[in-house]
């Protein structure tokens, strides 16, 4: 269905309008799938957080990486 120059893609409706439509001898064809909703998927993608690991780790690793620094405990 074009509105205005958008194109949209009716894929089911209610039953009211099943009922209109076969009282009308107009035979609908079956209900289509759901696209895919890309800015749903985007939403979920960005709204999970990893956390970064903790910084001072992180900063004993790069020092004992360059032969510096004390070595990390931790580390095997």
């Amino acid at each position: 269905m074009d509105v205005y120059g958008r194109v949209f893609r009716i894929i089911d409706c209610d039953a009211f309008t099943k009922a209109y439509y076969q009282e009308l001898g107009i035979a609908l064809g079956r209900p289509e799938e759901y696209p895919v909703d890309l800015n749903e998927k985007n939403r979920i993608m960005t709204s999970t957080k990893i956390n970064p690991p903790d910084a001072m780790d992180l900063k004993e690793y790069v020092e004992v990486k360059l032969k510096g620094g004390h070595p990390n405990k931790k580390m095997q």
